[in-house]
């Protein structure tokens, strides 16, 4: 855990690891689409929330993450399989919207699936005037306050595969 209020790590077994990229592997049908501006992100996105084996390993993680956050969350509003190829990145933003359903996310979570496999790719969280730079060699499921600041770095070399998921709750905050 980093000593900040907004960011919680959990280390993930491989065993886990595995089951969760043969789900995104075997069941995934729908197509990357690759999002690009030149100036907030470029990274290949594949939804996977209708994935059974996916929202029930995020939502058990996010009932025993929540015990420290103690926000009031409801259900899973979405997860994705990010891919980032050789200079692909997401520039530094919030995952709360003001207008939509993405108002009503607590927790984000993020997952780097192969974190020995690339170079650069770093995860940034921007919190309370520090920043802090997230590149493990094991896998590490990072949950945050929605509202926390942050970025990918872009890849440098090989292949960053992430899954990324948004617990929501009943109302805009707490």
């Amino acid at each position: 855990m980093y000593s900040t209020y907004g960011i919680i790590s959990v280390e993930i077994s491989n065993q886990e690891i595995e089951m969760l990229r043969d789900t995104i592997l075997l069941k995934n049908k729908t197509p990357a689409k690759t999002y690009s501006n030149d100036h907030k992100r470029k990274v290949d996105l594949y939804r996977v929330n209708q994935l059974k084996p996916l929202r029930k390993f995020f939502w058990n993680k996010a009932l025993r993450l929540n015990e420290t956050f103690k926000y009031d969350i409801k259900e899973i509003q979405d997860i994705q399989y990010l891919r980032y190829q050789s200079g692909h990145f997401y520039d530094w933003h919030i995952d709360i919207e003001s207008n939509d359903i993405a108002s009503l996310r607590k927790i984000s979570m993020s997952l780097v699936l192969n974190p020995t496999e690339f170079e650069g790719g770093e995860l940034i969280f921007f919190d309370a005037g520090n920043t802090i730079k997230i590149k493990d060699d094991k896998p590490m499921l990072y949950a945050f306050s929605s509202f926390l600041n942050h970025t990918v770095n872009p890849v440098v070399s090989g292949t960053r595969e992430s899954i990324v998921c948004w617990i929501n709750g009943n109302q805009c905050w707490r």
